[in-house]
């Protein structure tokens, strides 16, 4: 596991930037950047996600910390069991559409039933962005 200087060190170097590039890229002196590439301080929480967007990485990246695949296999099960729930979501609302075209009207008593699927797809699309 590479401490947080070493990390620093490679990723600055990885992109290229000098101590004074990356100084002024998040608002610091480059003296300060020094301080923590020869790890005698560490940056602010602050400093440290505007290192992380510089980089592109992400905090836990740039911390040198090692997801376990555990944790690993537990996102992924969630992100499927998300994808699976909005595929169901939609095929349901897909199915009240063709009952409501077959009946020749819309069965009013199934709309609470379509609003369910239709309001998660919704809440899907617009709150939980990556």
């Amino acid at each position: 596991m590479e401490s947080l200087s070493e990390m620093i060190i490679k990723l600055r170097k990885e992109k290229h930037f000098s101590q004074e590039t990356l100084a002024e890229k998040i608002g610091v002196s480059r003296q300060a950047v020094s301080k923590w590439e020869r790890n005698e301080s560490s940056p602010d929480i602050q400093n440290i996600e505007l290192l992380a967007d510089v980089f592109e990485v992400s905090i836990d990246e740039l911390l040198g910390r090692v997801i376990s695949e555990t944790a690993q296999k537990t996102n992924n099960f969630k992100e499927k069991r998300n994808q699976v729930v909005a595929a169901m979501a939609l095929l349901s609302l897909i199915i009240y559409l063709i009952i409501g075209y077959v009946w020749n009207g819309w069965a009013y008593w199934m709309i609470p039933y379509a609003m369910i699927p239709l309001s998660y797809v919704l809440f899907n699309i617009f709150y939980k962005q990556k």
